[in-house]
Order: C-alpha cells, then sequence, then structure tokens
C-alpha cells in the first residue's frame, strides 16, 4: 500500500478558547492496486475542552480512519472509523498529550480489512496498547466496514497470561474480538502474538498478528522523610516501587544538607556538617527527588522512561557536642545551662544508662 498526503498540514487548530495542544491534522488516501480512494480534504477542525473535533467532505464506497501519532515520523494508531456516504463525516478524539498530531486516511469500501492495523512492529504484527499490573485492560478488534459482512473470526495463540481474547456476536455485522483482563491477574514483563482470522460473506479472509506485552506500572517513591544527625556519617535508602527496573534517581529541586549527597541508585548519605542542623534554627530541608525506571516504546524499543517526583524532608539533628557546647566557634550564643540532672558525678556523662537529665537553655 502506498500513502499520499492530499492536503498539507495545517500549523495550528483554530482558537476555539485555552488551547494547550498544537495539532497537525491531513488527509491520507491509500492506493491499493487499481483501486484509489479519490482524494479528500479536512473541512474543520478544533480543540475545545480537551477534544479534538475535524470533518473531512467524504466519498461513498470508502471507509475513513482518524489515526493519531505523538510526532509526524512517528507510528500511527487508530483511533476510529467511519464509512463515507458522500457528505460530511466527523470525528473526535479526546487529547491528552501537550503536542499531538492527528490524520484521516481512507481505504477502498471494497477490501476487506481489519482494525486496528497500525502500529506495527518489524515481525509485521500490529502492536496493541501495553497491559499495565494493577490496572484493567480492554481492546476492541473489529472487521473493518470494508468487507461484506456478516463475518467469522477466529482467534488463534494465546495472550499473555492474564490476557483473555473472547469472539463475540461472531457471523454477524457486529463480530469482534475483545482483549480484556483484569489487573490483578496480570503479570509485568510477559510479551505475546494472537492472530485473528476473519472471513466475510464474500469469501474474502484476512488473518492479522497481534503483539501486547505486560508492563510494570509507573515508578512510585515511598520516602517521605529522611533523618541524619550533625557530624554523623549516616546512609539512608530511598525506598520505590513498581517501575521497570534499574531505576535511576535524581534531585529536582531544593538542596541537600551540606556533606550529604545522593546517589543515582537511591542512597542518600554522608556526614553532615554542624551548620546544616542549624538551617533556619529548624535543621529542615524540603527537596523534590524524582526517580525515573527503564520503560521502553513497545514499538520502536526506544527509552521512554516514566518519571515521578516526590517531596521529601531532610532533618539534620543538632548534636549535642558539635552544638550545644558554649565553646564553638561561631556556634549558637548560650546565656546559661541550667541543668536539673540525676546520675553519677557533675557534669552528667549523657552515654550512660544510668543518667537522665532536662536540660534548659536560656
Amino acid at each position: 500500500m502506498q500513502e499520499y498526503s492530499c492536503l498539507k498540514p495545517a500549523a495550528r487548530a483554530p482558537a476555539w478558547g485555552v488551547c494547550l495542544l498544537t495539532v497537525i491534522v491531513q488527509c491520507c488516501a491509500v492506493t491499493a492496486g487499481p483501486n484509489t480512494v479519490p482524494p479528500f480534504s479536512i473541512v474543520a477542525y478544533g480543540i475545545q475542552g480537551g477534544v479534538l473535533n475535524a470533518s473531512i467532505n467524504s466519498v461513498t464506497g470508502c471507509v475513513y480512519t482518524l489515526q493519531a501519532a505523538d510526532s509526524p515520523q512517528g507510528y500511527w494508531t487508530e483511533i476510529t472509523n467511519r464509512v463515507g456516504d458522500g457528505g460530511i463525516l466527523s470525528f473526535s478524539s479526546t487529547t491528552g498529550a501537550v503536542t499531538g498530531f492527528y490524520r484521516v486516511a481512507g481505504l477502498p469500501a471494497h477490501m476487506l480489512a481489519f482494525f486496528p492495523s497500525v502500529p506495527s512492529l518489524s515481525s509485521g504484527a500490529v502492536s496493541l496498547p501495553d497491559a499495565t499490573v494493577g490496572i484493567d485492560y480492554s481492546a476492541t478488534l473489529t472487521p473493518g466496514s470494508t468487507g461484506s459482512g456478516p463475518y467469522s473470526l477466529q482467534v488463534s495463540n494465546s495472550p499473555p497470561e492474564g490476557l483473555t481474547a473472547v469472539v463475540l456476536s461472531n457471523n454477524t455485522v457486529n463480530a469482534l474480538v475483545l482483549l480484556s483482563a483484569a489487573g490483578t491477574n496480570l503479570i509485568a514483563n510477559q510479551r505475546g502474538q494472537f492472530t485473528v482470522t476473519v472471513k466475510d460473506a464474500a469469501g474474502a479472509t484476512l488473518s492479522r498478528a497481534y503483539d501486547v506485552r505486560v508492563v510494570a506500572p509507573a515508578p512510585q517513591i515511598l520516602t517521605t522523610q529522611i533523618t541524619f544527625k550533625a557530624g554523623v556519617t549516616t546512609n539512608v535508602a530511598l525506598v520505590a516501587t513498581n517501575g521497570t527496573a534499574p531505576l535511576t534517581w535524581s534531585l529536582l529541586s531544593g538542596q541537600l544538607s551540606a556533606g550529604v549527597s545522593l546517589s543515582t541508585n537511591g542512597s542518600c548519605g554522608g556526614t553532615p556538617t554542624v551548620d546544616a542542623a542549624e538551617l533556619n534554627e529548624t535543621g529542615l530541608y524540603t527537596n523534590i527527588l524524582q526517580v525515573a525506571d527503564r520503560y521502553t516504546d513497545r514499538v520502536t524499543g526506544e527509552m521512554k522512561a516514566r518519571t515521578a517526583p516526590q517531596t521529601i524532608t531532610q532533618l539534620v539533628r543538632l548534636s549535642y557536642h558539635l552544638n550545644i557546647l558554649p565553646d564553638r566557634p561561631g556556634g549558637p550564643y548560650l546565656q546559661g545551662i541550667c541543668l536539673e540532672c540525676h546520675g553519677p558525678g557533675f557534669p552528667p556523662d549523657f552515654s550512660a544508662s544510668s543518667a537522665s537529665a532536662v536540660i534548659y537553655v536560656y
């Protein structure tokens, strides 16, 4: 099949209100042997309330599909298809990204088709959206209106464990395959292919392989506070859950206390300085940390890390010997110390298990 553009991309959607989405909309027709979709054009499009609306002047005997992609050079995902009737066909789709690209593609109506048909892997299988552990999954596979119903569907091979492919309303014009799963039944790091075969009333047959993988949920940071003590070397392992290992940590904003650093493996440690415990007289530091996983694009295999930020509070406690003793150069000014203590000797030995004391600083 060969695609050609019959309308130059439009630069931006018209201002129907606040619009955060840059949209390129174009028309495409597909040539298949001697049968060609007549040229058509988008007569209206725009975004309002996070919904893209597009209309085309259709041709009877053709099927038109609204497709979306992350970039013009990326792979196109089919959203919905409509049968041309010689009039205006309208499409709509919820927009979920800051920048998106959309197009309408046409097929001759007499061809037997099965949707979705893109994006394709190098093996020729069509890649379905990822299934995520813990999230219910559903995808519908349908014969295109290009065939002559009723349709007979058959599924061979099995999708990954936890996913089921069921044929519904078979041998009717509404026949479809429903791929579904309860999120709790999914197991991460599985990938499999199954094949759907469709036969229409005219005897035309089409088989298409579908590929689906199961991935772990996006990473999430569990640590919310870490505690250090001035002059004491401490290492804390930050905790995150989910994500595709290995996870990489970074500091997004704020500053760690003097003497403390963050490693990309999630280890936060060091020896806080004496001054660090006296920041704003609280020793509290507020930072935003981020963890990124090794998630890859299901079609291209390129890294598309999922990230999760988290506000973490770092507390550096005072040290009696380093912060409170009045002879520390540049230390806090103490007018006096009153000790009410019980224990052997004076000054009391605060490390002794038998000693207890209350210190009043004024």
